[in-house]
């Protein structure tokens, strides 16, 4: 309930392990301190974040939000995320999103964010991107390995490729969507296992 914009510093990743709606209202920062990871959605668990600005996220998963339930992203932006390999490497993360359940961003911006898998990383059971601008990542725009419907969105000026889609039984659907102006030679959407 704020009568204006309201940054909140978090000292820890916020756990979401029971249902909720969070609605921010366009008003709420959320701000990882570039200390730790910002919201992590459990297993089971149903969730909206709505009217939020998520940034300054870091860990080796995922800088902003990691989501293994049933997470909606509504009129949101996630920004200046980082994903880092672990010390040995091995673990290649995205910076903004790292999914290993079902995920819709709706009217959302996911910009400025940087992980070696990209800004967004879908691993699990479906993503969808409704109205959703996915722009000037530094390590990528989406590495999909499970099933991504884009409706209306643009993916666009990533450093690195647009859309990468990996592994057998991948899927990828574009409705009146753009992919553009991503700088690697497999600049648009670089395939292996569509």
């Amino acid at each position: 309930d704020c009568d204006g914009t309201a940054p909140v510093l978090t000292q820890a990743e916020l756990v979401i392990d029971n249902n909720v709606i969070l609605d921010g209202e366009g008003k709420l920062t959320v701000d990882g301190n570039c200390e730790h990871h910002v919201f992590d959605v459990t297993e089971g668990t149903t969730a909206e974040l709505r009217g939020l600005v998520v940034t300054n996220g870091l860990s080796v998963s995922s800088g902003c939000i990691g989501n293994g339930g049933d997470l909606t992203l509504m009129n949101s932006t996630l920004s200046r995320c980082t994903a880092e390999p672990d010390v040995g490497g091995f673990i290649q993360g995205s910076g903004a999103i790292d999914n290993g359940g079902t995920i819709t961003l709706a009217d959302s911006v996911v910009v400025e964010n940087d992980g070696p898998r990209g800004a967004i990383g879908n691993y699990g059971d479906s993503m969808t991107l409704q109205r959703t601008t996915v722009s000037r990542n530094a390590g990528g725009g989406i590495f999909n390995a499970g099933s991504l419907v884009a409706v209306d969105s643009v993916v666009s000026n990533n450093n690195n490729f647009g859309i990468a889609v990996d592994g057998d039984g991948t899927s990828l659907l574009l409705v009146n969507s753009t992919v553009s102006e991503n700088t690697s030679l497999d600049a648009a959407i670089g395939n292996s296992g569509l």
